[in-house]
């Protein structure tokens, strides 16, 4: 019975830092929702050519209503697959960010600088979030998903391989 408490006192704070971390992933993704929109409706005007406003404008606004959807997810689910996709995405958007610094001048600006910072750090959260164990618990004694520890529990002292 020790054992069973011992492990479910270990899914609690698993749990716990889980969330810590999601909540700061959804405040760095709200702030760059914002920046995005501002962007969106040229209330923050970036470097850039008067051939980019208009794509400019609709970038802003498509990337700030797609991470104001990470934002919802990060505060309500807690699902690997949503973390592996949005990991995916911030790799990709801070690769073009970099790819496409040649074609601007100054090459990094400081809006430009700060949504990347930003979206490191909601990447490396999300990487903690896809490597750590704990997402979607449903075991029947330390409440660990069988999906992530593919079908047996591998908390320490865990006594179960009876999954919900």
């Amino acid at each position: 019975m020790e054992a069973i408490r011992g492990s479910t006192t270990v899914a609690r704070v698993q749990l716990a830092r889980r969330r810590t971390a999601r909540q700061v992933a959804a405040a760095l993704a709200a702030g760059c929702a914002t920046v995005y929109v501002l962007i969106g409706l040229d209330l923050i005007d970036p470097e850039r050519s008067a051939s980019e406003g208009p794509v400019l404008h609709a970038l802003g606004i498509a990337a700030g209503v797609t991470y104001g959807i990470g934002v919802a997810l990060l505060l309500r689910v807690d699902r690997r697959g949503y973390w592996v996709a949005g990991a995916i995405l911030q790799a990709v958007l801070l690769l073009a960010y970099l790819l496409t610094a040649g074609s601007r001048v100054p090459a990094f600006e400081p809006w430009g600088m700060l949504l990347a910072s930003a979206e490191l750090l909601i990447l490396t959260t999300l990487a903690y979030l896809v490597a750590s164990a704990g997402g979607r618990c449903e075991c029947v004694f330390c409440r660990h998903h069988r999906r992530v520890h593919r079908g047996r529990c591998l908390v320490v002292a865990c006594p179960c391989e009876v999954f919900v």
